[in-house]
């Protein structure tokens, strides 16, 4: 290939204008030269044959230019390209003069193209011939009906077709069957059949209906992007682009050429983008986020369909500016839309704004509205935005208000005071109670003035308490309360003795953001703790016969004194317990802590204790109790002993664990069965649990449903009635709606059974449905309804019986079959074997010829086979059950036998080198059909260049005995065959007795026995099958 030529062909290839003037403009041949060299020239082989040149003149030659073009045309064609081009794709109309071989002047009216370069400039030409001058039609015409037009872009990247729509006739280049993965060889014969067989069926129709609006004239070219089925099975995208050349006299297109192009990357591109595009689609659809835009040039406005969703109109609706204002309700809606779409269009400020409008349906709903404005020579031109549906949100908003409300009036109606702060310490919430005590309202007083404002003292109600000592602030820096008790003394009002318990306020993304503290006035129980002194007769009473445990013990913790439900909840008797002291039956790890509070009794700065605390039980068991402890002083303020009051709280504490386990494994259990329905309800049959399987497959949410409706409404009425009138016959009175489920459950503590379930949608779908009742101390308290999908199940059922029937309907057919052939086949074999009988009675003689010795034994094998066919009519489906232990030697050299006729006369050695001993699992049929296939294929493809032979070897590999049957004939090309070695009807000598069938058919057998099948060939050299068979 020329330099110029392969120039050509790179533009070709890059150039869709290019390639597209090649198509239109060179009906008779075209010629190209670039500007470096105009010595030269490339003229294709339509144009060469037109001026006299035969085919033995090779076109890849680059010609003289003077040689073909009369008077330096070439330079006259060239000026006048650059004279005219401004668009390298409009090409320049002019006659060119060429020299025909035997000096006669020829010209054309032409069309020629520039190429331009990166830079704009021209770099070569391209002349199109379109049609004769006048007077040279009929010599050349003559000379252009001898070929068949030749393709323009044969070697190109791209594939081309020719198509007479008349007659049928198609070409296609040799690039055409690359693209689809083969070799144009392949696709022989090629007819308008090969396009068909190898398009998409659903392009058929599109590709028809373009080809009639070419053919009518509507549109210039046929152009359709079409799916191919290519040679590895895989579908491609492939552009297609036509166009009709010639015309019958009666108008009708009779040539159609045309390009084929690979654009499956392409389009494989395109169908990503629509995917991200539809994903975005969804992305706005579920956050309910629609787009619109407004023309204000036009006075046209345009709504996504997520827009018109939102406003509750149809699909097909068509927005009207003036009418869009509708959707605002009078008021302050409007007013503000109006106001904000105003400034935006005057002033260019955009907005975003929340609104309620009312839908094209009527209801009211929140939205959110965000516009902005586009400019150009400062007049508005256009407006777009978003529109969010935000009812949800709001609602949401509405809700945390009342909740908050709701909230701020408990609060404030309850004794006890509440008083929280945000994370600088400034009052955020103080409530009546707080209030009350205070004597004022919360003011920003600086954090050093609080003590002294609000009057905070401690228990000698003198001292103020400072900054860190009060309990709010402690909550907010340390996240605990050190000062439990305090007093409150306003400047007016009564003096208040207080308890509080606080801790800091932590949002979701860990940090605090303020604080609170719970604040009880304990005034009257401080009074009730000094008359409890007065009255130690009335405590010595009430000590001894309480319920709970109580002790009086000394400052070092040691037992003074303890009651009698005090050593039963210990287990220690009285006197063993006043041997001790606390710390002796208190577990290790909780020592350290209440030395602490101990030190703090002694200290003043802690007058009672009411926690949780652990004892260790005297069988070594941990027991847990509520350790209540107060102090009692002397006259001083000094601690004379500690009362401490003990709860035993342990089996509370173990059922609390245990039912804390059984909820957690509950919730558990509901939250993860998102694919299977639990549903529960009360006895009345309203539902109380529907968990998240059941929100998945039915539909419906768990608000929708809780406490608003019964399982009726998921169930197919007709069901309900079918199954309400079985029950009510059965139990001789009526039975409906929920009054069915509550019979079959309490009938035998469950019922499981199927139903048919109604989505929310109206789709329905099979589900196995047990309903089992809940009870409470052998009382119904209400109904527990599990359900498990089974569309699937039902659907492979379905196929199973279908596959079934049809399965047994063959075998049926099969057997009977079998038996007809292996019965006309004995009946058969039985005559020739009487005939050959009575034959060899009456002439004895004819015993020892060697032909009627090989028609005995043929006979006999005959019968044997027949007796074999039997054999695998018998065999059930599970053929493992048949097999049967055979001598693989003795059934080798049976079938050798059968063949020494046709390998005598083929000149075939066969050699059996098989262990004698060597026995496999098979059926007799089986393995005599294998060996007798591989022997006679081993004499059919045997080599006439040399000596041939069959060698078959033995040997055990693993839990199979592997026959090797090695021939030296003409061998297979596995590069090119081996993925169809064992295909049924796959052929690869040229044997006219080749069938194709016994391989594959041989396959089938040794598979079926359990085994399995190896080969190795090269082509001239041989083939060795490999046999593995089930050792015995």
């Amino acid at each position: 290939m020329t330099i110029l030529k392969k120039s050509l062909y790179n533009i070709i290839r890059e150039e869709e204008a290019i390639f597209n003037f090649i198509e239109d403009f060179t009906l008779y041949g075209y010629w190209y030269i670039e500007l470096e060299n105009t010595n030269n020239i490339y003229i294709d082989q339509k144009l060469l044959n037109l001026l006299g040149f035969d085919s033995s003149f090779s076109r890849d030659k680059s010609l003289s230019t003077n040689k073909i073009l009369k008077n330096k045309e070439s330079e006259r064609v060239i000026l006048a390209i650059k004279n005219h081009f401004t668009d390298y794709s409009t090409p320049v109309k002019l006659k060119v003069a060429y020299t025909h071989k035997t000096g006669q002047e020829i010209s054309f009216h032409c069309k020629a193209l520039a190429v331009k370069n990166s830079e704009n400039s021209i770099t070569a030409v391209i002349v199109g011939n379109t049609s004769f001058v006048n007077g040279h039609e009929v010599s050349l015409e003559e000379q252009l009906n001898v070929k068949r037009l030749k393709r323009i872009i044969a070697s190109t990247n791209i594939g081309t077709w020719e198509w007479n729509v008349q007659t049928g006739e198609t070409i296609f280049n040799e690039k055409w069957a690359n693209i689809l993965g083969y070799t144009l060889e392949e696709l022989q014969p090629i007819s308008m059949e090969t396009w068909e067989k190898f398009a998409h069926p659903e392009d058929h129709e599109r590709s028809n209906k373009l080809l009639d609006e070419h053919f009518l004239g509507e549109t210039e070219y046929y152009v359709i992007e079409s799916r191919f089925k290519n040679k590895a099975g895989g579908w491609i995208w492939v552009k297609d682009t036509g166009k009709v050349v010639s015309w019958t006299k009666d108008g009708k297109p009779e040539w159609m050429t045309g390009s084929y192009q690979d654009i499956t990357e392409r389009k494989e591109h395109e169908l990503l983008l629509e995917k991200y595009q539809d994903l975005l689609e969804r992305s706005s659809r579920a956050a309910m986020i629609g787009t619109w835009e407004v023309d204000l040039l036009n006075n046209e406005a345009h709504w996504s369909s997520v827009t018109k969703e939102i406003h509750e109109v149809p699909e097909d609706y068509s927005p009207i500016i003036s009418e869009a204002i509708d959707f605002y309700p009078l008021g302050i809606n409007r007013d503000t839309l109006e106001k904000a779409v105003n400034d935006a269009i005057v002033n260019g400020v955009n907005y975003d704004i929340e609104v309620e409008i009312i839908t094209g349906k009527g209801n009211r709903k929140w939205v959110r509205a965000i516009g902005i404005s586009e400019f150009k020579n400062g007049t508005c031109q256009r407006l777009y935005g978003l529109f969010q549906d935000i009812q949800k949100r709001k609602e949401a908003e509405r809700l945390n208000h009342e909740k908050q409300t709701l909230l701020e009036t408990i609060l404030n109606s309850i004794d006890v005071g509440i008083v929280s702060c945000d994370r600088e310490g400034n009052l955020t919430m103080f409530n009546n109670a707080t209030k009350e005590w205070h004597g004022l309202p919360a003011e920003p007083v600086p954090i050093s003035e609080f003590s002294n404002y609000y009057g905070l003292f401690h228990l000698d109600g003198k001292t103020p308490l400072k900054s860190e000592e009060i309990p709010l602030l402690q909550a907010l820096y340390t996240g605990e309360v050190s000062t439990k008790e305090f007093i409150i003394s306003p400047k007016k009002g009564e003096k208040r003795n207080i308890v509080a318990a606080g801790s800091q306020l932590v949002g979701e993304d860990g940090n605090v953001f303020g604080a609170v503290v719970a604040m009880h006035d304990i005034t009257k129980i401080k009074k009730t703790t000094q008359q409890l002194k007065i009255s130690e007769a009335a405590f010595r009473g009430n000590f001894e016969n309480a319920a709970i445990g109580m002790a009086i013990l000394n400052e070092s913790t040691d037992w003074l004194e303890v009651n009698d439900q005090l050593s039963r909840i210990v287990g220690y008797t009285r006197e063993e317990l006043l041997s001790l002291s606390v710390y002796d039956i208190t577990p290790k790890e909780d020592i350290a802590d209440n030395i602490a509070v101990l030190r703090e009794f002694i200290a003043g700065t802690k007058t009672y204790l009411n926690n949780e605390q652990r004892f260790i039980h005297k069988s070594g068991s941990i027991i847990h109790v509520i350790l209540s402890v107060s102090v009692v002083k002397n006259e001083d303020g000094k601690p004379l002993y500690f009362i401490g009051q003990i709860t035993d709280i342990t089996p509370r504490k173990i059922a609390a664990q245990k039912l804390q386990e059984t909820f957690a494994k509950l919730e558990g259990i509901l939250d993860s069965s998102t694919h299977v329905s639990i549903i529960g309800t009360d006895v009345d049959g309203t539902i109380t649990t529907f968990n998240r399987g059941a929100e998945n497959l039915l539909g419906y949410t768990r608000e929708e449903m809780v406490g608003k409706e019964s399982p009726a409404i998921i169930h197919l009425k007709k069901e309900i009635i079918k199954t309400g009138e079985e029950l009510s016959k059965e139990l001789n009175k009526k039975i409906e709606n929920f009054d069915i489920f509550r019979a079959l459950a309490n009938n035998d503590n469950h019922d499981t059974r199927e139903w048919t379930y109604v989505r929310k949608d109206g789709v329905s779908f099979p589900v196995q449905l047990t309903v089992t009742p809940v009870k409470d101390n052998e009382k119904i308290i209400g109904y527990l309804g599990v359900a498990a999908e089974i569309t699937e199940i039902k659907r492979v059922e379905k196929e199973i019986k279908s596959l079934l029937a049809v399965t047994n309907d063959q075998n049926e057919r099969l057997k009977n079959f079998a038996h007809i052939v292996s019965h006309n086949l004995r009946s058969h074999s039985g005559n020739f074997d009487m005939l050959l009988t009575l034959f060899l009675q009456d002439y004895p003689e004819a015993s020892d010829n060697e032909i009627m010795n090989m028609l005995k034994m043929a006979s006999d094998n005959l019968k044997e086979t027949i007796s074999h066919l039997n054999e695998v009519v018998l065999i059930n489906t599970n053929i493992d059950d048949s097999l049967i232990p055979i001598n693989i030697f003795k059934t080798t050299d049976q079938s050798i036998r059968n063949v020494a006729g046709i390998a005598s006369e083929a000149e075939v050695e066969i050699i059996n080198n098989i262990d004698p001993t060597l026995n496999v699992l098979g059926l007799q049929a089986y393995l005599d059909s294998i060996i007798l296939n591989f022997l006679t294929n081993g004499i059919k493809y045997r080599s006439l260049e040399r000596d041939s032979f069959v060698k078959i070897d033995s040997e055990i590999v693993e839990d199979y005995v592997v026959i090797s049957i090695e021939d030296n004939g003409l061998g297979i090309d596995l590069k090119k065959h081996k993925a169809k070695i064992f295909g049924m009807y796959k052929t690869f000598h040229k044997n006219k007795d080749s069938r194709g069938i016994g391989l594959f058919i041989t396959k089938n057998q040794i598979e079926s026995l359990g085994g399995k099948i190896e080969l190795e060939s090269e082509v001239d050299k041989g083939t060795i099958f490999k046999l593995y068979l089930k050792h015995e």
